[in-house]
Protein backbone atom coordinates (compact mmCIF):
# COMPACT_ATOMS: atom_id res chain seq x y z
CA UNK A 1 0.00 0.00 0.00
CA UNK A 2 2.53 1.96 0.33
CA UNK A 3 4.02 1.79 -2.69
CA UNK A 4 5.21 4.85 -2.45
CA UNK A 5 8.76 3.93 -3.26
CA UNK A 6 7.54 3.59 -7.15
CA UNK A 7 6.67 7.13 -7.15
CA UNK A 8 9.99 8.26 -7.11
CA UNK A 9 10.73 6.46 -10.19
CA UNK A 10 7.48 7.98 -12.07
CA UNK A 11 9.03 11.38 -11.46
CA UNK A 12 12.11 10.77 -12.81
CA UNK A 13 10.40 9.36 -16.06
CA UNK A 14 8.73 12.51 -16.02
CA UNK A 15 12.13 14.70 -15.96
CA UNK A 16 13.54 12.59 -18.73
CA UNK A 17 10.05 13.39 -20.94
CA UNK A 18 10.41 16.40 -20.03
CA UNK A 19 13.72 17.23 -22.03
CA UNK A 20 12.80 17.50 -25.40
CA UNK A 21 15.34 17.91 -28.74
CA UNK A 22 15.82 21.30 -29.76
CA UNK A 23 14.31 23.27 -32.87
CA UNK A 24 16.30 23.15 -35.61
CA UNK A 25 16.74 27.01 -35.79
CA UNK A 26 17.67 27.34 -32.03
CA UNK A 27 20.28 26.12 -30.33
CA UNK A 28 18.38 25.69 -26.82
CA UNK A 29 14.78 24.92 -26.84
CA UNK A 30 12.54 24.99 -23.69
CA UNK A 31 10.55 22.12 -23.11
CA UNK A 32 7.62 21.00 -20.67
CA UNK A 33 6.09 17.72 -19.96
CA UNK A 34 3.20 16.34 -18.51
CA UNK A 35 3.71 12.72 -17.77
CA UNK A 36 0.84 9.91 -16.31
CA UNK A 37 1.93 6.80 -15.82
CA UNK A 38 2.05 3.50 -13.77
CA UNK A 39 4.10 0.90 -12.33
CA UNK A 40 4.31 -2.15 -14.58
CA UNK A 41 6.45 -4.35 -12.69
CA UNK A 42 7.76 -4.41 -9.10
CA UNK A 43 11.34 -5.81 -10.20
CA UNK A 44 12.98 -7.22 -7.40
CA UNK A 45 13.01 -6.17 -3.89
CA UNK A 46 14.79 -7.11 -0.83
CA UNK A 47 12.88 -6.59 2.52
CA UNK A 48 14.98 -6.10 5.98
CA UNK A 49 13.24 -5.10 9.31
CA UNK A 50 14.10 -5.30 13.36
CA UNK A 51 13.01 -3.78 16.22
CA UNK A 52 11.14 -2.88 18.74
CA UNK A 53 8.47 -2.12 21.14
CA UNK A 54 5.38 -4.31 22.29
CA UNK A 55 2.23 -2.90 21.53
CA UNK A 56 -0.01 -5.60 22.25
CA UNK A 57 -0.88 -8.78 21.85
CA UNK A 58 -1.35 -12.37 23.32
CA UNK A 59 0.11 -15.83 24.31
CA UNK A 60 -1.88 -19.07 24.21
CA UNK A 61 -5.05 -16.37 25.04
CA UNK A 62 -3.55 -14.35 27.84
CA UNK A 63 -3.17 -10.82 26.88
CA UNK A 64 0.22 -8.99 26.92
CA UNK A 65 0.74 -6.57 29.06
CA UNK A 66 3.31 -4.03 26.53
CA UNK A 67 5.13 -2.12 29.79
CA UNK A 68 6.14 -5.70 30.87
CA UNK A 69 6.94 -7.26 27.53
CA UNK A 70 10.68 -6.98 25.67
CA UNK A 71 10.91 -8.41 21.91
CA UNK A 72 13.47 -8.55 19.57
CA UNK A 73 12.86 -9.97 15.81
CA UNK A 74 14.47 -9.34 12.23
CA UNK A 75 12.99 -10.37 9.29
CA UNK A 76 14.76 -10.28 5.93
CA UNK A 77 13.00 -11.38 2.45
CA UNK A 78 13.67 -11.53 -1.05
CA UNK A 79 10.69 -11.33 -3.98
CA UNK A 80 11.08 -11.62 -7.32
CA UNK A 81 8.10 -11.46 -9.21
CA UNK A 82 6.09 -13.77 -7.65
CA UNK A 83 8.61 -15.78 -5.80
CA UNK A 84 9.23 -15.51 -2.17
CA UNK A 85 11.85 -16.26 0.37
CA UNK A 86 13.39 -15.41 3.73
CA UNK A 87 13.49 -15.85 7.48
CA UNK A 88 12.22 -14.23 10.29
CA UNK A 89 13.47 -14.98 14.44
CA UNK A 90 11.89 -13.11 17.52
CA UNK A 91 12.47 -13.56 21.06
CA UNK A 92 9.14 -12.19 23.25
CA UNK A 93 10.06 -12.18 27.12
CA UNK A 94 7.20 -10.84 29.63
CA UNK A 95 7.78 -10.60 33.07
CA UNK A 96 5.25 -11.41 35.47
CA UNK A 97 4.40 -11.22 39.18
CA UNK A 98 6.63 -12.55 41.91
CA UNK A 99 10.20 -13.19 38.73
CA UNK A 100 7.82 -15.33 36.99
CA UNK A 101 8.64 -14.89 33.18
CA UNK A 102 6.85 -16.48 30.27
CA UNK A 103 9.80 -16.57 26.77
CA UNK A 104 8.44 -17.01 23.41
CA UNK A 105 11.04 -17.81 20.84
CA UNK A 106 10.92 -19.02 17.33
CA UNK A 107 12.27 -18.83 13.91
CA UNK A 108 10.57 -19.13 10.65
CA UNK A 109 11.22 -19.94 6.85
CA UNK A 110 9.55 -17.25 4.17
CA UNK A 111 7.79 -19.09 1.21
CA UNK A 112 5.42 -17.04 0.03
CA UNK A 113 3.32 -14.05 0.66
CA UNK A 114 0.04 -12.25 0.83
CA UNK A 115 0.48 -9.29 -1.87
CA UNK A 116 -0.70 -5.95 -1.23
CA UNK A 117 -0.37 -5.06 -5.15
CA UNK A 118 0.09 -7.09 -8.10
CA UNK A 119 1.35 -6.00 -11.56
CA UNK A 120 0.58 -5.66 -14.30
CA UNK A 121 -2.61 -3.40 -12.89
CA UNK A 122 -5.74 -5.28 -13.45
CA UNK A 123 -3.99 -8.74 -13.24
CA UNK A 124 -5.67 -11.35 -11.52
CA UNK A 125 -3.10 -13.24 -9.26
CA UNK A 126 -1.97 -16.71 -10.31
CA UNK A 127 -3.12 -16.04 -13.78
CA UNK A 128 -1.41 -13.02 -15.50
CA UNK A 129 0.51 -11.34 -12.87
CA UNK A 130 3.84 -11.02 -13.11
CA UNK A 131 4.63 -9.60 -9.70
CA UNK A 132 3.86 -8.54 -6.61
CA UNK A 133 4.98 -6.03 -3.80
CA UNK A 134 3.90 -8.01 -0.43
CA UNK A 135 1.58 -6.83 2.49
CA UNK A 136 2.53 -9.39 4.59
CA UNK A 137 4.97 -12.36 4.56
CA UNK A 138 4.20 -15.99 5.42
CA UNK A 139 6.40 -18.76 6.76
CA UNK A 140 5.90 -21.97 9.08
CA UNK A 141 7.62 -21.64 12.57
CA UNK A 142 9.25 -23.48 14.85
CA UNK A 143 8.33 -21.76 18.52
CA UNK A 144 9.07 -22.53 21.94
CA UNK A 145 7.29 -21.11 24.87
CA UNK A 146 8.99 -21.45 28.44
CA UNK A 147 7.10 -20.88 31.62
CA UNK A 148 9.45 -20.25 34.80
CA UNK A 149 8.45 -19.72 37.83
CA UNK A 150 10.90 -16.98 40.05
CA UNK A 151 11.21 -19.54 42.99
CA UNK A 152 12.68 -22.51 41.28
CA UNK A 153 14.55 -23.23 38.13
CA UNK A 154 12.21 -25.09 36.78
CA UNK A 155 11.03 -24.17 33.42
CA UNK A 156 7.93 -25.88 31.65
CA UNK A 157 8.04 -25.53 27.83
CA UNK A 158 5.91 -26.16 25.36
CA UNK A 159 7.53 -26.54 21.24
CA UNK A 160 5.00 -25.62 17.91
CA UNK A 161 5.23 -25.83 14.41
CA UNK A 162 2.79 -23.04 13.63
CA UNK A 163 1.79 -21.45 10.18
CA UNK A 164 2.05 -17.41 10.51
CA UNK A 165 1.95 -14.49 9.02
CA UNK A 166 4.57 -11.51 8.90
CA UNK A 167 3.10 -8.19 7.96
CA UNK A 168 5.57 -6.02 6.23
CA UNK A 169 6.69 -2.76 7.48
CA UNK A 170 5.81 -1.29 3.68
CA UNK A 171 2.01 -1.02 4.80
CA UNK A 172 2.89 0.82 7.98
CA UNK A 173 6.02 3.04 7.50
CA UNK A 174 7.91 5.63 9.86
CA UNK A 175 8.42 2.86 12.30
CA UNK A 176 4.83 2.03 13.37
CA UNK A 177 3.28 -1.19 14.90
CA UNK A 178 3.12 -4.43 12.91
CA UNK A 179 1.50 -7.79 13.11
CA UNK A 180 2.78 -11.01 13.59
CA UNK A 181 0.41 -13.48 14.06
CA UNK A 182 -0.14 -17.83 14.01
CA UNK A 183 -2.75 -18.70 11.85
CA UNK A 184 -4.41 -20.41 14.53
CA UNK A 185 -4.58 -17.12 17.14
CA UNK A 186 -2.05 -19.32 19.63
CA UNK A 187 0.54 -16.09 19.01
CA UNK A 188 -0.27 -12.74 18.30
CA UNK A 189 2.26 -9.76 18.66
CA UNK A 190 1.64 -5.90 17.68
CA UNK A 191 5.17 -4.27 17.55
CA UNK A 192 6.59 -1.27 16.25
CA UNK A 193 10.38 -1.62 14.23
CA UNK A 194 13.91 0.35 14.85
CA UNK A 195 14.98 -0.01 11.34
CA UNK A 196 13.05 -0.90 7.86
CA UNK A 197 14.95 -0.98 4.01
CA UNK A 198 13.98 -2.14 1.08
CA UNK A 199 15.87 -2.17 -1.73
CA UNK A 200 14.28 -1.83 -5.12
CA UNK A 201 16.07 -3.28 -8.67
CA UNK A 202 14.55 -3.51 -11.92
CA UNK A 203 11.47 -1.66 -11.40
CA UNK A 204 9.65 -0.79 -14.47
CA UNK A 205 7.15 2.29 -15.10
CA UNK A 206 5.73 3.48 -18.09
CA UNK A 207 3.55 5.40 -19.40
CA UNK A 208 2.44 8.68 -21.86
CA UNK A 209 3.91 12.28 -22.32
CA UNK A 210 2.73 15.65 -23.52
CA UNK A 211 3.63 19.47 -23.39
CA UNK A 212 5.50 21.52 -25.44
CA UNK A 213 8.53 21.96 -27.25
CA UNK A 214 9.56 26.02 -27.88
CA UNK A 215 5.86 26.75 -27.47
CA UNK A 216 4.60 23.93 -29.91
CA UNK A 217 2.78 20.92 -28.90
CA UNK A 218 4.74 17.59 -28.59
CA UNK A 219 3.31 13.97 -27.36
CA UNK A 220 4.89 10.76 -27.31
CA UNK A 221 5.87 7.95 -24.57
CA UNK A 222 8.50 6.73 -22.06
CA UNK A 223 9.57 3.60 -20.72
CA UNK A 224 11.84 3.91 -17.50
CA UNK A 225 14.08 1.08 -14.98
CA UNK A 226 14.53 1.76 -11.81
CA UNK A 227 16.89 1.41 -8.74
CA UNK A 228 16.14 3.01 -5.40
CA UNK A 229 17.13 2.61 -1.50
CA UNK A 230 13.85 3.23 0.63
CA UNK A 231 14.44 3.85 4.41
CA UNK A 232 10.76 3.42 5.92
CA UNK A 233 11.61 4.12 9.14
CA UNK A 234 12.33 7.59 7.92
CA UNK A 235 9.97 7.85 5.27
CA UNK A 236 12.28 8.54 2.02
CA UNK A 237 13.27 6.76 -0.61
CA UNK A 238 16.93 7.66 -3.01
CA UNK A 239 16.71 6.28 -6.72
CA UNK A 240 18.29 6.86 -9.63
CA UNK A 241 17.86 4.69 -13.34
CA UNK A 242 17.26 5.14 -16.79
CA UNK A 243 14.81 6.82 -19.00
CA UNK A 244 13.73 6.74 -22.95
CA UNK A 245 11.33 8.56 -24.75
CA UNK A 246 10.03 7.60 -27.93
CA UNK A 247 7.15 7.87 -30.54
CA UNK A 248 7.46 11.85 -30.67
CA UNK A 249 6.83 13.29 -34.22
CA UNK A 250 10.35 15.18 -33.39
CA UNK A 251 13.11 12.47 -33.36
CA UNK A 252 15.45 15.53 -31.27
CA UNK A 253 12.61 13.97 -28.31
CA UNK A 254 13.25 10.44 -28.80
CA UNK A 255 16.24 10.19 -26.33
CA UNK A 256 17.36 8.13 -23.38
CA UNK A 257 19.39 8.97 -20.28
CA UNK A 258 20.04 8.82 -16.71
CA UNK A 259 18.19 10.58 -13.36
CA UNK A 260 18.51 10.80 -9.82
CA UNK A 261 16.76 11.78 -7.23
CA UNK A 262 14.54 11.95 -3.79
CA UNK A 263 11.17 10.72 -2.90
CA UNK A 264 9.34 10.91 0.43
CA UNK A 265 6.36 9.00 2.53
CA UNK A 266 3.54 11.73 2.67
CA UNK A 267 1.52 10.93 5.83
CA UNK A 268 -1.02 8.38 5.35
CA UNK A 269 -5.07 6.77 5.97
CA UNK A 270 -6.16 4.18 7.62
CA UNK A 271 -6.58 0.86 5.62
CA UNK A 272 -10.12 -0.61 4.95
CA UNK A 273 -11.04 -2.69 8.33
CA UNK A 274 -11.81 -4.96 6.11
CA UNK A 275 -8.29 -5.46 5.15
CA UNK A 276 -8.14 -7.46 8.31
CA UNK A 277 -5.63 -5.61 9.97
CA UNK A 278 -5.69 -3.78 13.87
CA UNK A 279 -6.24 -0.64 13.99
CA UNK A 280 -3.15 1.69 13.79
CA UNK A 281 -1.16 -1.17 12.13
CA UNK A 282 -2.00 -0.04 8.46
CA UNK A 283 -1.65 2.69 6.27
CA UNK A 284 -2.16 3.68 3.08
CA UNK A 285 0.16 6.01 1.16
CA UNK A 286 1.18 7.75 -2.00
CA UNK A 287 4.45 9.41 -2.70
CA UNK A 288 6.08 12.70 -3.80
CA UNK A 289 9.31 12.52 -5.94
CA UNK A 290 11.50 15.01 -7.31
CA UNK A 291 15.03 15.15 -9.24
CA UNK A 292 17.35 15.80 -12.51
CA UNK A 293 17.52 14.09 -15.35
CA UNK A 294 19.73 13.99 -18.77
CA UNK A 295 19.35 12.82 -21.84
CA UNK A 296 21.17 11.98 -25.36
CA UNK A 297 19.23 11.72 -28.71
CA UNK A 298 20.46 10.22 -31.65
CA UNK A 299 21.16 13.29 -33.39
CA UNK A 300 23.61 14.12 -31.55
CA UNK A 301 21.18 16.58 -28.96
CA UNK A 302 21.16 17.17 -24.78
CA UNK A 303 18.02 17.53 -22.82
CA UNK A 304 18.47 18.79 -19.74
CA UNK A 305 16.16 19.15 -17.16
CA UNK A 306 13.83 18.54 -13.56
CA UNK A 307 11.32 17.17 -13.00
CA UNK A 308 8.40 16.54 -9.44
CA UNK A 309 6.11 13.76 -9.55
CA UNK A 310 2.86 13.01 -7.20
CA UNK A 311 1.93 9.20 -6.52
CA UNK A 312 -1.83 8.14 -5.91
CA UNK A 313 -2.17 6.18 -2.84
CA UNK A 314 -1.70 3.12 -3.18
CA UNK A 315 1.14 4.50 -5.17
CA UNK A 316 0.62 3.00 -8.18
CA UNK A 317 -0.71 5.47 -10.46
CA UNK A 318 1.50 8.56 -10.85
CA UNK A 319 1.80 11.79 -12.85
CA UNK A 320 4.41 14.89 -13.15
CA UNK A 321 5.84 17.81 -14.56
CA UNK A 322 9.38 17.93 -16.50
CA UNK A 323 10.92 21.34 -17.02
CA UNK A 324 13.68 20.95 -19.41
CA UNK A 325 16.02 22.82 -22.12
CA UNK A 326 16.90 20.54 -25.17
CA UNK A 327 20.05 21.39 -27.13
Amino acid sequence: MKIGKLAVVAGLLLLMLGTSPVLADSPHSSLSLNLNGALLSAGTEHYSHQGGQVVAGEVLGVPLDPSHSVIHYSLSAVVSGLTVSGQVSFDLKVNGHQDSTVEVKGTALIGDMVPAEEFPLGCTLGVDCTSAIPGAFLGLANVTIANCNGESDNCPTTQMMLPMQFESAFLNPFGGPIVMASAGGELMVIATYSQSRVIWTGTQLGGIASGSLAGNPVSGEFAMTVSATEDLRGGYELDHGTIAFFGFDNPALNAAGTFVGKSTIPAGVPCDPSLGFPPGTCQITGFSSSGVFAQTNALGGSIKGTYSTQWTAPAVLFSSTVSATVK
